[in-house]
C-alpha cells in the first residue's frame, strides 16, 4: 500500500528501534540525504510520536522489549490517521516465516539486519517519490 501524501505532514520519517546504533545510523544516512528524521528507543514512545507527528514512513524494529514490532505495526495500521503510513519493519530475523509475519502485521516492507544504509535511503527515496513528495529537498523545505 502506497502512502497518501495528504495523510502525512511533509515527508517526516520516524525510526523506532531499541538499539541506539540503528537509530544513529538511519538518522545520519537519512538526514544527510535531506530528510527530517525523528527517533524513538521504544514502542510506546514511538507510537505516541507517530500519532502526534503523522510521519510518512515509520521504521519499526521487529524485536523490542514489552511491545514488539509486529504489534506496533498492527497498532499503526489500525488507526485511521496512521493507516496510510508506510511501515518498514527491520529485523535480524531473515527467515521467510518472519518476513511473512511482518507483512501480515501490516508492514509494507521488511528489511533484514544488517542492512546497507544506502539501500534504505534508496527505498525511502522511491517510496516518497511514488507518493508524490518529490526529492528530499522538496520534501523538507
Amino acid at each position: 500500500m502506497t502512502p497518501q501524501p495528504q495523510a502525512h505532514r511533509d515527508g517526516l520519517i520516524l525510526v523506532i528501534d531499541d538499539h541506539q546504533y540503528v537509530l544513529r545510523a538511519l538518522s545520519y544516512a537519512l538526514s544527510r540525504e535531506g530528510y527530517r528524521v525523528e527517533t524513538s528507543l521504544n514502542a510506546r514512545e514511538g507510537l505516541l510520536k507517530a500519532q502526534k507527528l503523522r510521519p510518512a514512513i515509520v521504521f519499526v524494529d521487529a524485536i523490542m522489549p514489552k511491545v514488539d514490532g509486529y504489534a506496533m505495526c498492527e497498532r499503526i495500521k489500525q488507526q485511521a490517521d496512521l493507516s496510510a503510513t508506510y511501515v518498514i519493519m527491520l529485523s535480524a530475523k531473515g527467515q521467510k516465516v518472519d518476513m511473512v509475519r511482518g507483512l501480515l502485521a501490516g508492514a509494507d516492507e521488511y528489511i533484514v539486519k544488517p542492512f546497507s544504509p544506502r539501500e534504505v535511503v534508496e527505498r525511502v527515496n522511491a517510496v516518497l517519490n511514488e507518493a508524490g513528495y518529490g526529492s528530499p529537498s522538496e520534501v523538507v523545505r
